[in-house]
């Protein structure tokens, strides 16, 4: 993960929120500069950890009232912050953070919600467990749940911004983010900036301080980057009890970590800047180890294709380094290929795919092809990126999502697909009665009887695993080291197959995810069914057999 042995890939529709050099040097001449240091500011509440490796508490069962609404005009705009350091500012705009309560996605799904399953739900949590984490600040001056969020400033166009994570003065909590009482309660906004520099350089454009999240910075990945809600109060979150959507920050510290992985969230999601001297464009200022603020990951904006471009090399160098393939075990007749394709999570500091996975595609696709290279026998091949995996749960009779499936005619039983399904109502797995546990150590979840596969969360779902229906096999997450094969046997008609083309592919949103929430969201987003066709498809890591003769 840590250049040169490996980068990180997939991040959630959020990213990471964090950051890791400090806002440092403004010469306006708006007010006095602090010379004597940077004095560390302590957070009042929360547990913190001792190092990056620790896990973070869960915010607390009874945190007491939400903190006081803020006037508008609290926090200032990114702009301001990019008038003395315009390169951070400039990466920051070809951002997901940017983006965070602006994508028609999230807007759709967010509304969609609101007027559903969570309308009978009173404020502030969990019904604003969407907009607390998408924008802190935004969602501190406004007591809205739907977007826009109603106030009568831009702050919310900015979604996770500056002053997020540079006026974060508290101590991270696991999904804290979500909480009206969480991470917004920790925002100290004002004239003071924090980060983690011991030896900020005087500045007429604010005062500077250590806070003491700084020390740690992974750790404020997880503010939002676990996504929960603890239902029954108890400080504890399990599955099965509580609402469970995303454990990126789990899979990190609890699985990655602990099994020898060196990487951090930072080294690659944001990595030092080569040829970056200072975090101003004074050049007076001392020179600093500069982090990359566009926090790339595998999301990009649907209906922003220059932002789309301007992030597509990063985000391919994330996923080519992810993961590995093997094919083996090749054996063809005539009517028949038979291999083995093993996938391997190689380098990634959390699940494949990670952040909710529910949305995100990554799968198999494999291509037969006779002695003049025609397609004889293929599966998980798709005719365009906006075109949708023939995956037997969602093709279903009972399937509510099969109207919105695009470009099949059938089902692909070999098919082998990582994405979860989001279903309405879980239920914890159980083997001879007993609780079948993941590598978390949380109860492994199934959908309950009589449940669906849906677009938006209820409090009593969460994200499954699919399975094979060639051979019955869970198609879960892949955790970091993890690897694993699966059999194929293809029918060729009369052919034989002569050389066997196998890729990994990803997608970070379903097509079918995409016209479903536009089914209802023509409010909201008019064109987002238009916006399907600006889906990519990425090339993970790829095989080629010359299949000899019998």
């Amino acid at each position: 993960m840590e250049r040169p042995r490996a980068r990180r890939a997939a991040l959630t529709v959020a990213l990471v929120l964090f950051a890791a050099c400090l806002f440092a040097a403004c010469t306006d001449g708006s007010r006095g500069s602090l010379r004597d240091g940077a004095p560390t500011l302590r957070p009042s509440g929360g547990v913190s950890p001792e190092s990056d490796d620790d896990p973070i508490p869960t915010p607390p069962s009874d945190p007491g009232p939400p903190p006081p609404t803020l006037p508008t005009s609290t926090f200032k705009s990114a702009k301001v912050c990019g008038g003395c350091h315009d390169a951070i500012y400039d990466q920051w705009t070809d951002s997901m953070h940017m983006r965070a309560l602006t994508s028609p996605l999230m807007i759709a799904e967010t509304n969609k919600a609101v007027r559903g399953p969570y309308a009978g739900v009173a404020n502030p949590d969990p019904k604003r467990l969407c907009v607390n984490c998408h924008s802190p600040s935004a969602a501190r001056v406004t007591t809205s749940a739907s977007i826009p969020l109603g106030d009568d400033s831009t702050l919310w166009r900015e979604g996770i911004n500056c002053q997020t994570c540079h006026q974060f003065a508290g101590a991270p909590t696991s999904g804290g983010g979500g909480y009206s009482t969480g991470f917004m309660k920790g925002l100290a906004p004002g004239d003071t900036v924090f980060g983690g520099l011991t030896d900020p350089a005087p500045t007429s454009g604010h005062a500077s301080a250590r806070a003491d999240a700084f020390d740690r910075p992974n750790t404020m990945c997880g503010n939002c980057h676990n996504v929960h809600f603890d239902l029954d109060g108890d400080g504890r979150i399990e599955k099965g009890k509580d609402l469970v959507l995303q454990q990126t920050w789990d899979e990190y510290v609890t699985d990655y970590r602990d099994r020898g992985g060196e990487g951090t969230c930072i080294s690659c999601h944001m990595p030092v800047v080569r040829g970056l001297a200072r975090v101003t464009n004074d050049p007076s200022t001392p020179t600093r180890e500069v982090h990359d603020h566009s926090f790339f990951g595998v999301d990009y904006s649907l209906d922003d294709l220059a932002q789309r471009e301007a992030t597509r090399a990063s985000r391919t160098a994330l996923l080519r380094e992810a993961a590995r393939l093997q094919v083996d075990q090749v054996t063809s007749t005539a009517g028949l290929v038979t291999f083995r394709v093993r996938i391997t999570n190689a380098s990634t500091g959390h699940n494949l795919p990670t952040g909710f996975a529910f949305v995100r595609q990554m799968w198999v696709e494999a291509r037969a092809l006779d002695d003049a290279g025609v397609l004889v026998a293929s599966s998980g091949l798709v005719a365009s990126p906006d075109a949708d995996l023939c995956e037997a749960e969602v093709l279903a009779e009972d399937s509510p999502l099969a109207s919105f499936v695009r470009g099949c005619d059938g089902v692909d039983r070999s098919l082998v697909h990582f994405q979860q399904k989001l279903v309405d109502r879980v239920r914890v797995a159980r083997v001879d009665g007993r609780v079948v546990r993941d590598a978390l150590d949380q109860p492994v979840l199934e959908g309950a009887r009589g449940s669906s596969e849906v677009l938006i969360q209820y409090l009593e779902g969460g994200p499954v695993a699919r399975r094979r229906p060639s051979d019955g096999a869970a198609l879960g997450l892949l955790r970091p080291f993890e690897s694993r094969a699966f059999a194929y046997e293809l029918a060729t008609g009369d052919a034989t197959t002569r050389r066997l083309v196998v890729r990994l592919l990803f997608r970070n949103v379903a097509p079918y995810f995409v016209r479903g929430l536009a089914a209802d969201a023509a409010k909201d987003v008019p064109n987002l069914a238009e916006l399907a066709k600006n889906l990519e498809i990425v090339e993970m890591a790829s095989a080629t057999i010359d299949v000899p003769p019998n």
